[in-house]
């Protein structure tokens, strides 16, 4: 059986738009002075399969439901839905089963965004979190405690999410729109459209 150490994280304070009365979220995006990416990723490093729904609780977290493999930090993810990927930037909290974790990217108009993205514990690699063993076992570093998973389940509204993450190079040369692309997709782009007509 595994055993956590219980070492303290210092994570930033999430804002009022993240609150409920059932809930309580205890981090936001960092400063990426004071948290800066492993290593710079590449258009050559591998993109990870994975399915999202976006979370009630707060619509920039998005609960991962598939994924192939497993991943750690500086991986790029994708959704099918997106117009690119996003990379994992650090672990931020956990519950019994799940793992958060800070994510980075761009929109589909080349404006930086964060997301958080939850992850079965099962499914995540913390080579960097081993702090020691116990009989042959990993003793990992503790994060703050997450909301509980079935908060994480209750599905956000369609109408209500964020915009998809587009092409995280500026290399990139593969367009946003194809035959390929989701319903999803085309939706968010056409509120985009309008909402760029109604400003000007």
């Amino acid at each position: 059986m595994l055993s956590f150490a219980f070492i303290r994280c210092p994570i930033p304070i999430a804002d009022a738009h993240c609150q409920s009365a059932r809930t309580h979220i205890i981090y936001s995006p960092s400063d990426p002075e004071t948290f800066p990416p492993p290593y710079p990723p590449s258009p050559l490093d591998p993109i990870i399969p994975i399915k999202t729904h976006s979370c009630q609780i707060c619509l920039d977290h998005l609960r991962v439901t598939y994924i192939e493999g497993t991943v750690q930090v500086n991986d790029l993810v994708m959704d099918e839905d997106w117009g690119g990927p996003l990379r994992i930037l650090r672990w931020v909290a956990e519950n019994q089963v799940e793992l958060v974790a800070e994510c980075d990217g761009k929109d589909i108009m080349g404006r930086h965004i964060v997301r958080f993205l939850v992850f079965m514990h099962l499914r995540v690699r913390r080579p960097e979190d081993v702090i020691g063993s116990m009989r042959g076992c990993p003793r990992y570093r503790h994060y703050p405690t997450a909301v509980d998973s079935e908060v994480f389940m209750i599905r956000g509204r369609l109408v209500d999410e964020l915009p998809v993450p587009g092409p995280f190079f500026i290399e990139d040369t593969v367009p946003i729109l194809s035959s390929n692309s989701s319903p999803r997709l085309f939706i968010q782009l056409f509120y985009l459209f309008i909402s760029f007509l109604q400003c000007n």
